[in-house]
């Protein structure tokens, strides 16, 4: 019987991991700053470990994505403090 071995993309990150990576973003939104940020430098991480330029690209934009909903929340929390 063959062994197959875990699936992975081509930065190297197994499927379990990456789903690791995913949680829900808190409600507050202090705290989804900070959720968010952390999200985008993990995506940063994977970009820099990803071999094919799709993947990298797609990875560079994901950080984007998180570092502008980061910076939306920010906002938000700002907002409502005045």
């Amino acid at each position: 019987m063959p062994k197959f071995k875990q699936a992975r993309d081509s930065g190297g990150v197994s499927r379990d991991e990456g789903r690791e990576m995913r949680e829900t973003v808190p409600a507050q939104p202090e705290e989804a700053e900070s959720w968010y940020i952390q999200r985008a430098e993990q995506e940063l991480e994977l970009a820099q470990r990803a071999e094919h330029p799709a993947v990298v690209r797609a990875h560079y934009l994901m950080a984007e994505s998180y570092l502008e909903r980061a910076n939306d929340s920010d906002e938000e929390s700002q907002a409502d403090a005045a």
